[in-house]
């Protein structure tokens, strides 16, 4: 997304090393911050198809 770590972090109301944390593998994100993040940058939903 062309973000840094700072900014993905911030996006989800997050601490800098809890997205590292999740980005290296090391802790599970909450389902609920990857769909607000994916939401937040235009990734959601995922097939491309929206709910009604």
């Amino acid at each position: 997304m062309g973000l840094t770590q700072t900014e993905a972090a911030h996006m989800v109301q997050a601490s800098l090393r809890g997205w590292q944390q999740w980005e290296a593998g090391d802790r599970a994100m909450p389902p609920g911050l990857f769909e607000l993040f994916m939401l937040k940058t235009g990734q959601w939903p995922l097939d491309g198809k929206t709910e009604h």
